[in-house]
């Protein structure tokens, strides 16, 4: 499957109701709190996984952050992990 038809899979997915149950009950086990900072303004449930899309552990696959902490955490991500050669 190509990258394109991941994302297009990956779009419905995060449109769905099944998306919408899983993220609520992420919200609730938080109790709508950001997990790293602690506000409870507007919040995103984000994947620490993507192994499970669509069958997500909403206890180790998800957690609620705000979207300041959200950019942190792909930023984290993102990182460089090797020294350049």
């Amino acid at each position: 499957m190509s990258r394109l038809d991941n994302n297009k899979l990956y779009n419905e997915y995060m449109k769905s109701e099944e998306w919408n149950k899983k993220s609520l009950e992420r919200l609730k086990i938080d109790d709508f709190q950001c997990v790293l900072c602690g506000c409870n303004g507007f919040l995103e449930v984000h994947h620490i996984s993507y192994k499970r899309l669509g069958n997500e552990n909403v206890y180790e696959d998800l957690v609620s952050v705000c979207p300041r902490c959200h950019v942190l955490l792909h930023n984290y991500y993102r990182r460089k992990k090797t020294p350049k050669a």
